[in-house]
């Protein structure tokens, strides 16, 4: 069992968070890692908590300075998201957040509140920082062995007899011996979105496509073409177009996901620096038991 944190509430400007709130805070902590299968020390000394204390001061500095600026969310706001929370917990089939659960969300909504206004002004990443990143740090890019290939998809299952496709992926193999050109004929005859592309996949690195099929295409050298490889999509014809050793996805790829990571820590450095300027100005009292 935990140890309960006993003789310690906690005075933040005039609002006290008793032993017991950070007891039931801790519990719930432990109990959502206990559901989701997390392996947990259920023994951890009491400086855990006093920690788990400290980020409940945080919480609450954040929930007035939401409240100083008119950051509440309305009645009907804090319905709808009630509705939504516990709609995702009985989905989850999550233990109950108690009583006190819309508290709870109302705190969180007022913190979400609060991160959006002290960030709006500097979550606009232009494209200039966001390439200027991507060029300082492509080495985080890198995604290994790549070939660019194009293919020929031949979808099982267009006709009764099962050794249509086979037999019309024969025939395709045949005229790409004969030296037709791969790209018209994935344009004229594949049954993938690429042939709009002349079957152009792009570059495919390990683990990214079907086992079988990255089985077959890194085994090709440059410009050979495959046998006849069967996935689930059906049957393909591939060729590697290039090889690279050490591919690094452009930016046009990652562009969106890097600008969300560097939004967060924007956001992150952001609600930092407000945090340490409210524990600043805050009146904060160690108590005894209440």
């Amino acid at each position: 069992m935990t140890q309960n944190i006993t003789g310690l509430s906690i005075k933040v400007n005039g609002e006290i968070i008793t032993d017991r709130e950070i007891n039931r805070k801790y519990e719930k902590y432990l109990t959502s890692y206990r559901h989701s299968g997390s392996n947990i020390d259920e023994s951890l000394p009491g400086e855990s908590k006093i920690e788990w204390a400290h980020q409940m001061i945080d919480h609450l500095l954040l929930v007035q300075y939401g409240r100083k600026h008119h950051l509440c969310p309305s009645v009907e706001e804090l319905d709808k998201q009630m509705m939504e929370w516990t709609k995702r917990l009985e989905e989850d089939s999550s233990p109950s957040m108690g009583e006190d659960i819309r508290q709870d969300v109302m705190t969180t909504m007022i913190i979400e509140n609060v991160k959006k206004r002290v960030v709006s002004e500097e979550l606009s990443s232009n494209e200039s920082q966001l390439k200027a990143f991507y060029d300082m740090n492509k080495h985080h890019f890198s995604q290994g062995e790549a070939v660019e290939v194009r293919h020929l998809l031949i979808r099982d299952g267009d006709s009764e007899d099962g050794r249509k496709p086979v037999l019309k992926a024969k025939v395709l193999m045949e005229r790409l011996k004969g030296g037709e050109d791969f790209g018209r004929l994935a344009a004229e005859f594949s049954e993938c979105p690429s042939k709009e592309r002349g079957g152009d996949l792009g570059y495919i690195t390990h683990g990214s496509s079907d086992a079988d099929f990255e089985e077959e295409i890194f085994k090709l050298k440059v410009m050979e073409i495959s046998g006849i490889i069967e996935s689930p999509l059906g049957l393909h014809i591939a060729q590697v177009i290039s090889r690279v050793e050490n591919y690094i996805s452009p930016y046009e790829v990652v562009k969106d996901k890097l600008k969300v990571f560097l939004n967060q820590v924007v956001c992150d450095e952001a609600v930092h620096k407000l945090l340490i300027d409210l524990r600043n100005e805050a009146k904060i009292e160690y108590l005894g038991e209440s």
